[in-house]
């Protein structure tokens, strides 16, 4: 297939146009509440099938760094395209929805996001990502501290020489700070934050022992002795998981490998060898 100098320049910024129905299935999917009283915001547009998606009522704008592309959008679209770079350029205040296909670079993606974040009425704007943008735990927790999201994957084959995994994520500015759609991410950043000890422990456990039993030991092996309440003090910061039910799993690990010498209080001396 023979590609435009305009589709050429689009690859070498990391860029694939949305193909419109996709644009429409992933707006209807994610966006089905968009109101008279939303200002939608496309970034990056191209041709612009996200603001086309748009309910005719809701408006809409769109910004475009190729200015050739930029008076296609319009024409196609017949909305606002604003001609430059999103990064930097100055936007119209009252946007409070976005929504689009950023370059697959991830530090330009880290710059969308920075810029999307400061938008002062914005609570709401989902993204088609690469995976691998995503596979750093890190830099979804960094993400996480302004939004909560929600992940889910997306066929490949909307690009069809694409060879990765794609993802629409939504990022919903509240103070729940949800990761739907992410596994892991939370205990992998505890884990990274303790010391190299327990880190070791939880990750290799120790010969025939889960993570929580060896938790548990290394924890009495420091005690030598002790009651739930020292126990829970010392494993809350080390524990391997958010569990809300954890100080359920540390009793029922003492009773089926730990010694009770008195009400509610454990011996350090593991009372089994399996």
């Amino acid at each position: 297939m023979q590609l435009s100098f305009h589709e050429e320049q689009n690859r070498a910024r990391y860029q694939f146009w949305t193909p419109e129905w996709a644009a429409i299935e992933l707006v209807d999917r994610f966006f089905p509440d968009l109101k008279p009283t939303d200002l939608v915001l496309e970034p990056s547009c191209g041709l612009g099938a996200f603001l086309k998606a748009i309910p005719a009522d809701v408006p809409a704008i769109g910004v475009e760094i190729d200015p050739f592309v930029s008076e296609q959008c319009r024409e196609n679209t017949g909305r606002r395209v604003i001609t430059g770079d999103f990064i930097s350029i100055a936007l119209p205040e009252g946007i409070t929805v976005a929504v689009g296909n950023p370059p697959f670079s991830v530090p330009l993606i880290q710059s969308f996001l920075h810029r999307l974040v400061n938008l002062p009425e914005l609570q709401r704007c989902g993204l088609l990502l690469p995976a691998y943008a995503l596979q750093t735990h890190n830099t979804v927790e960094r993400w996480r501290s302004n939004w909560s999201l929600r992940a889910e994957l997306i066929p490949r084959r909307l690009f069809p020489r694409l060879r990765l995994p794609l993802l629409f994520v939504k990022f919903i500015r509240d103070q729940r700070r949800d990761m739907i759609g992410f596994a892991l991410y939370d205990q992998a950043v505890d884990i990274d934050k303790m010391p190299s000890r327990y880190k070791e422990v939880l990750t290799f456990g120790r010969p025939r022992q889960g993570a929580w039993r060896a938790l548990v030991t290394e924890v009495l092996g420091e005690l030598g002795e002790a009651d739930l309440g020292a126990i829970y003090a010392a494993i809350e910061p080390r524990r391997p998981t958010p569990n809300a039910w954890w100080r359920e799993k540390v009793r029922q690990v003492l009773q089926l490998h730990f010694i009770r010498v008195g009400n509610g209080r454990w011996k350090a001396q593991d009372c089994c060898t399996s």
